[in-house]
């Protein structure tokens, strides 16, 4: 990968995609490895990251979501 210009970045397990979906800063960006980690790592703290997380603990899909 780094040959042809990208840096790998292990976003974790499927559960997980929710960081990279529509809605949420690293959908669309065009950002560096470095940037998309931080970005990744800043989700449990937007809007979007506290409502995924307080569904997740009331064993609910917040809406538009497959639980």
């Amino acid at each position: 990968m780094d040959a042809v210009g990208f840096d790998p970045v292990d976003t974790g397990p499927l559960s997980e995609g929710v960081r990279l979906q529509p809605g949420t800063e690293p959908f669309g960006a065009h950002v560096g490895a470095r940037e998309l980690r931080a970005m990744l790592d800043r989700f449990p703290t937007t809007e979007h990251g506290r409502t995924v997380l307080a569904s997740r603990a009331a064993g609910t899909a917040p809406l538009g979501m497959a639980r």
